[in-house]
């Protein structure tokens, strides 16, 4: 058997070695082309960086230039709109219901309860079991003679 590892031992006979040294660098079929150059849209300076890394529109050299471009833009943000919710009490007074008020405004149908007790409006029940004369109101029951 010493004859066989000895054989082993040198690194162009072991198979493991070909297949790594074989699909490196520019004779891996997927290669892209190694660093290619872009400007950075937050300052204008020219970076180098694998292409594949930089997907989208935008390019930008390092976080802080993102951050400080979007603190610039905030609308190309995608975060959160911040909604104008000073009529949401009187629409649901009205009996709009939260498919209608979502369209109003623009979100989710989960949304608006969210919205509704954030403002501090009691939302209303929704489905469920409702019994013929309402539900109980301990004041109403006092009041009985």
């Amino acid at each position: 058997m010493p004859e066989a590892s000895a054989w082993l031992s040198r690194p162009d006979r072991k198979p493991v070695y070909e297949i790594r040294t074989r699909f490196a660098g520019p004779t891996h079929p997927r290669w892209k082309g190694g660093l290619a150059e872009f400007t950075c849209d937050g300052c204008g300076r020219t970076f180098e960086k694998q292409p594949t890394h930089r997907q989208g529109e935008r390019k930008f050299h390092d976080q802080r230039c993102y951050g400080r471009w979007m603190s610039a833009h905030p609308e190309a943000s995608n975060r959160r709109l911040r909604r104008d919710w000073s009529n949401l009490a009187e629409l649901y007074a009205a009996g709009l219901s939260s498919k209608q008020l979502a369209e109003i405004y623009g979100c989710s149908q989960k949304g608006i309860p969210s919205a509704l007790r954030d403002q501090g409006i009691q939302v209303r029940p929704q489905g469920g079991y409702r019994p013929q004369g309402g539900f109980f109101n301990a004041n109403r029951a006092r009041t009985k003679p």
